[in-house]
């Protein structure tokens, strides 16, 4: 799953896009659509990541693009007792 901010439309965030795109199709994976944060804050991290383990079907990783996000949703995870790798 990739975590996008609501930054956009940079080069640098192309090309993370299509390096995810390109590395799901290399793995065989299905297509998951990035998901898009409104705004590239601590809080966005922990409310996605709050989402996400509401849901059964965790994703095998996740790329964030964002530092802001990406401390917000290890602080989530942290918090909950979970690991991140």
């Amino acid at each position: 799953m990739m975590i996008n901010s609501a930054v956009g439309n940079t080069a640098t965030e192309l090309d993370q896009y299509l390096g995810y795109r390109d590395a799901l199709k290399k793995s065989g994976k299905s297509w998951q659509e990035p998901v898009r944060v409104s705004e590239a804050t601590i809080e966005a991290g922990i409310s996605i990541a709050a989402q996400m383990f509401e849901n059964d079907d965790l994703p095998d990783g996740v790329f964030i693009s964002n530092d802001w996000v990406a401390a917000g949703f290890v602080k989530y995870l942290k918090k909950k007792g979970k690991r991140s790798q």
